[in-house]
């Protein structure tokens, strides 16, 4: 079967030199000149001579390349096309995890941030309660320092009264007296004593 394309690019070849054969024609002596007729038939041998070597040796290794050509050229279409498709996608991908890691380092900031809160109100409200606890501790020694001292002042007092009651009475007391005098003493300075209870 002939290849659409040689008889193509024949015709093409034809028709181009078409302008030239008829020059030639024209300015050539009539074909009823033996002359011109036998150069017409060598032209054609040559012309069908040439054409038998050149189709063989030139025109199909021209159209064999031509022809790889064109599927050279149609799988790099393809490639491209498939490679673009595939880039479409990783670019799909790589925006999709970017967006993702955005999102998980807010996240994560976030939850630093809220960390950090709890952290520091607990650190808060550690202090307080251990400032809390110092006062109260205070308030506690301050409470015991201030029952020692009147119950040391009352003990003190107590031994007062009753060495001038001794002076007094002239006599040592003892007994269910001494015990009597001792308990009403103790309770009127410790009424009398500031912080005192009755």
């Amino acid at each position: 079967m002939k290849d659409p394309r040689l008889l193509g690019w024949c015709a093409a070849a034809a028709v181009a030199s078409a302008p030239a054969v008829c020059a030639a024609a024209e300015a050539a002596p009539s074909l009823t000149d033996s002359g011109s007729i036998y150069n017409a038939l060598w032209t054609l041998v040559i012309f069908m001579t040439l054409m038998a070597v050149l189709v063989p040796l030139a025109w199909r290794p021209i159209l064999r390349a031509v022809r790889q050509r064109e599927q050279h050229i149609a799988t790099a279409i393809e490639r491209t096309q498939a490679n673009r498709r595939e880039s479409g996608e990783i670019l799909a991908e790589t925006r999709a995890g970017l967006d993702s890691s955005r999102e998980q380092a807010r996240q994560i900031v976030q939850q630093a941030h809220a960390e950090s809160e709890r952290d520091r109100d607990e650190l808060l409200a550690a202090a307080r309660d251990r400032a809390a606890g110092m006062i109260r501790q205070a308030d506690e020694r301050i409470a015991d320092a201030r029952k020692a001292a009147v119950d040391d002042m009352v003990a003190f007092g107590a031994d007062l009264a009753t060495q001038a009651a001794r002076t007094v009475i002239g006599r040592e007391l003892a007994g269910p007296d001494h015990q009597r005098i001792l308990a009403e003493s103790l309770a009127e300075i410790r009424r009398r004593a500031p912080g005192g209870r009755a």
